[in-house]
């Protein structure tokens, strides 16, 4: 499926290999590391709300897509202080803090999409506003991967931060 965020200046792509069991996102773009947090804020949200689904986030080296590292891996390495490594499959040796700046943020949790969300907060005055403006956003087909993203529950998280 073809993702666009226009308020992002960011198109993704996400593809799904059902016999790999693996889905890949590509982003591109002006701001594609904000619109690729909005992604992963909805996938692990997704993932998370099932309790047999175990889900395992990797990421491809930028110049061979085909060697890959777990992120959470990387993310031991730089706890330990490790700045470079060469990953399986590869000869080369690539920063850690490179390869997490790939895929990781600066805001935790909730917080990446609730960043993004408030950047086009402009257009939204209520809840009826905001799931408007998320559909023109975010164009899931639940079909395609069986299942769904409720704007509703996002629309009231949303609202709900807001009065805080």
């Amino acid at each position: 499926m073809v993702l666009e965020d226009t308020a992002l200046a960011s198109v993704a792509v996400v593809r799904a290999d059902y016999e790999a069991k693996k889905i890949y996102i590509y982003v591109k773009g002006k701001q594609k590391k904000d619109y690729f947090a909005a992604i992963l804020y909805f996938f692990r949200e997704i993932i998370n709300s099932f309790e047999k689904i175990k889900a395992i986030e990797q990421v491809p080296m930028p110049d061979d897509p085909d060697v890959i590292c777990s992120y959470k891996h990387l993310l031991t390495l730089s706890e330990k202080g490790i700045e470079a490594f060469i990953p399986d499959g590869s000869e080369k040796l690539y920063r850690v803090k490179e390869l997490l700046g790939m895929v990781q943020f600066e805001k935790k949790g909730d917080e990446e999409i609730l960043e993004v969300l408030r950047r086009i907060e402009d257009k939204i005055t209520d809840e009826a506003s905001f799931v408007e403006e998320a559909n023109k956003i975010i164009d899931l087909r639940p079909n395609l991967f069986g299942f769904g993203l409720n704007l509703n529950q996002l629309a009231q998280k949303f609202f709900d931060r807001k009065k805080k």
